[in-house]
């Protein structure tokens, strides 16, 4: 039960090259960035301290 080449391969390209982590500014209450098809976590620190997630879905 060991990982196969295609395994680290496909894991490599996953969590590696093709997400995203980023840090985008707010201007205004809001945020900008381009992304491509799919669903993304957004997570931000709200002025009170507390953290907050939301999930969008880029069509």
């Amino acid at each position: 039960m060991r990982p196969k080449p295609a395994y680290k391969a496909l894991d490599a390209l996953v969590n590696g090259e093709w997400k995203t982590k980023g840090t985008v500014p707010a201007k205004n209450g809001k945020v900008e960035f381009r992304g491509f098809r799919g669903r993304y976590r957004l997570s931000w620190t709200g002025a009170d301290g507390k953290t907050v997630s939301k999930t969008i879905e880029v069509k």
